[in-house]
């Protein structure tokens, strides 16, 4: 190297990999210049590193195929959705304010599932649902769980099932609700 610095490189042989460093010594008086070279094989930690990298890439790729198949899997659900709610015979505006509380509950339970994607609380789903389906009721609906609810817990598989249930039936009863 010019002017004498300190040089490290990594070198690449069929045999593995090396770490290579390249010391210079100081010379006493008119002498050829002195190095040390020290070498470090650092074939097994590459390897380590590469199949933890292709581990870590093989993962991502699963993770963004489920995430696909998920999302693929509500847009199939929000058609069969659509096309029960345009089969019965209401109005437009009907049909889409049912739509649009049955994505919300959806949405709901995905945002949920964000903070505790192992599953969700019943009563935290319950809440949050029929918070979304009584918007703007009249009259006002008051919640109470029985307290066998509070420790119930629903995996996510089941959690937009049950959200969906229970969007209807709250909407039901506000729609079939007698003002006295």
């Amino acid at each position: 190297r010019a002017g004498g610095g300190r040089g490290t490189d990594g070198h690449e042989t069929e045999g593995g990999s090396w770490h290579v460093a390249v010391v210079p010594i100081r010379a006493d008086g008119d002498g050829p210049p002195r190095f040390v070279v020290l070498g470090h094989d650092v074939t097994a930690v590459r390897a380590r590193e590469s199949r933890r990298l292709e581990r870590e890439k093989a993962l991502m790729h699963t993770l963004v195929r489920e995430v696909h198949h998920r999302i693929k899997n509500h847009l199939q659900g929000l058609v069969g959705l659509l096309r029960m709610a345009t089969a019965d015979e209401r109005s437009l505006p009907e049909v889409i304010d049912r739509a649009v509380r049955q994505v919300l509950s959806i949405a709901t339970v995905h945002g949920l599932l964000t903070d505790d994607p192992g599953g969700l609380a019943v009563p935290a789903l319950v809440e949050a649902v029929v918070w979304l389906a009584r918007a703007g009721a009249v009259p006002r609906i008051d919640l109470r769980l029985p307290d066998e609810a509070a420790a119930g817990r629903l995996c996510a598989t089941h959690s937009v099932p049950v959200a969906l249930a229970i969007c209807e039936l709250v909407t039901n009863a506000v729609k079939h609700t007698r003002p006295s």
